[in-house]
């Protein structure tokens, strides 16, 4: 199955208030990670079940 990726006009500005390596990362390896794999993520529970999850960390060099 095919997945698009849709944003809030908000994150144009939220993008451009991390530091460039972490907006890098961000568009070219976490972004790509989870459309060609929505469910590798947390699988939330409750009122959010059938939602999932995705963390990631970034360490500052």
């Amino acid at each position: 199955m095919m997945y698009r990726d849709e944003y809030h006009p908000q994150i144009k500005k939220d993008l451009k208030k991390l530091s460039p390596n972490l907006r890098e990362a961000i568009i070219t390896e976490h972004i790509p990670a989870i459309l060609s794999n929505p469910e590798k993520g947390e699988l939330l529970a409750g009122d959010l079940g059938g939602i999932f999850s995705y963390h990631l960390k970034f360490v500052r060099q």
